[in-house]
């Protein structure tokens, strides 16, 4: 909600990546499920190397939900920073018709990144999505919601960690350049 700002990682790493692609929403405020995956899936289907989706918070939520009905042959990875649960307490109300899927991510490598204190979902309910989703876990101690308000500036942790899956066994050694796609 609201798009990320300039102070925020994922921001800063689309800046700094050639051929980068940032999925950007005609309404930042209010979603409306139906038209993001619209985006998303216009966006994702032009794309036709192999690339990464690099997502943050109700990111997260929208490329899980376009993962449970669609593919892409060029999808290797997913890199899934501060999930939030749907059902919290503090999950925006104006979030309408995004939901938290507990289906695996199949035919592509994926990483959960969560933070220990994230306002917008526990780490319990974060393990048990990313237990649900077959995705690997990586908790990064008290980091808040991983944004721009948690002052992490270009978050090289979080670099080391996105390195760390595009070197897992689960990616295709054979690909030598992986473009990311930023869902925000």
């Amino acid at each position: 909600m609201g798009n990320s700002g300039n102070e925020h990682w994922q921001r800063q790493w689309y800046d700094n990546t050639p051929n980068a692609l940032w999925l950007g929403h005609d309404n930042w405020h209010e979603s409306d499920c139906q038209h993001w995956l619209f985006e998303i899936t216009t966006a994702l289907s032009a794309v036709s190397e192999p690339f990464v989706i690099i997502a943050h918070s109700l990111g997260c939520v929208l490329f899980t939900e376009w993962a449970a009905h669609n593919d892409s042959d060029y999808l290797v990875a997913a890199f899934l920073v501060a999930l939030p649960d749907r059902l919290g307490e503090n999950f925006p109300p104006q979030a309408i018709g995004l939901q938290n899927r507990k289906s695996r991510l199949t035919g592509f490598a994926s990483m959960v990144v969560a933070s220990t204190n994230d306002p917008y979902g526990t780490v319990e309910q974060v393990r048990q999505f990313t237990l649900a989703m077959g995705s690997s876990l990586r908790e990064v101690g008290a980091c808040g919601h991983i944004n721009g308000q948690s002052n992490l500036g270009y978050w090289p942790a979080g670099q080391a960690l996105l390195v760390e899956l595009l070197k897992s066994d689960a990616v295709s050694e054979n690909i030598k350049y992986v473009s990311p796609v930023t869902v925000s």
